[in-house]
């Protein structure tokens, strides 16, 4: 991704499905950080929390694009892969309206046509959730 906040160069995602609002900080093939904020004027009925699953697809789209910060020359669109796993999540904290989460998500192992990242979200400094998501990575071959 040459602009950083250019999600739409990485993700085949558009609103309201993209999960980060910026990408803070990006080794490509390495890892990542991106930031969310949840406006104080929303609500996740009925209990007023974002939803858990929403915090697993923020890491997801922030690997996708730790994995693939760019699209091919010959394409519009990312050739993206697909979420094959999610295993080992904790939950620790609720986000709620109002609060800034911070995702981060680490390289961990590749494949034939596999990779696996280690991901985190944060809110206020406090862990909310973490675990490993695993990818189908179209082209690419183990390293």
């Amino acid at each position: 991704m040459k602009d950083p906040l250019d999600l739409t160069k990485a993700l085949p995602h558009s609103y309201p499905f993209v999960m980060i609002d910026r990408v803070v900080e990006l080794k490509p093939g390495k890892s990542a950080s991106a930031i969310k904020n949840l406006a104080a004027d929303s609500s996740f009925a009925p209990a007023k929390a974002y939803p858990q699953v929403f915090l697993i697809e923020g890491m997801a789209q922030l690997a996708a694009v730790a994995a693939a910060p760019e699209a091919p020359q010959d394409s519009a669109r990312p050739k993206s892969g697909f979420l094959a796993a999610v295993t080992d999540f904790q939950f620790h904290k609720k986000a709620i309206s109002g609060n800034e989460i911070r995702y981060f998500v680490e390289f961990e192992a590749a494949w034939v046509g596999m990779a696996r990242f280690r991901g985190r979200a944060e809110i206020d400094g406090e862990p909310a959730a973490e675990g490993v998501l695993t990818f189908s990575v179209p082209g690419k071959a183990a390293e």
